[in-house]
């Protein structure tokens, strides 16, 4: 589902960096854990055959990495602004 490793933490590094910039422009509040913001138009190429749930469709995006049981990963995928959360996706 993922493309590949390096492209996949490259792409959330970005979206990391994008997430810092919508804090201090102060569109959401800064939450604890390291969260990304993503643009709904961007996940298809960062997570090939993700289908978003129709209830949970937007137009963007807060995510985070996390554990799931050791050595697994989930994306956490949240709304924005309000951190509600929506669902989550093996990694």
């Amino acid at each position: 589902m993922i493309m590949n490793a390096r492209a996949f933490w490259d792409r959330l590094a970005e979206f990391r960096r994008i997430y810092g910039n919508a804090v201090g422009l102060g569109q959401v509040e800064a939450a604890a854990g390291t969260w990304g913001f993503v643009e709904a138009s961007e996940l298809p190429a960062w997570l090939p055959g993700l289908e978003v749930p129709l209830m949970h469709r937007r137009e963007t995006f807060l995510v985070r990495v996390v554990p799931c049981g050791r050595p697994f990963l989930e994306l956490d995928v949240h709304a924005f602004p309000s951190y509600r959360a929506l669902f989550r996706v093996p990694l």
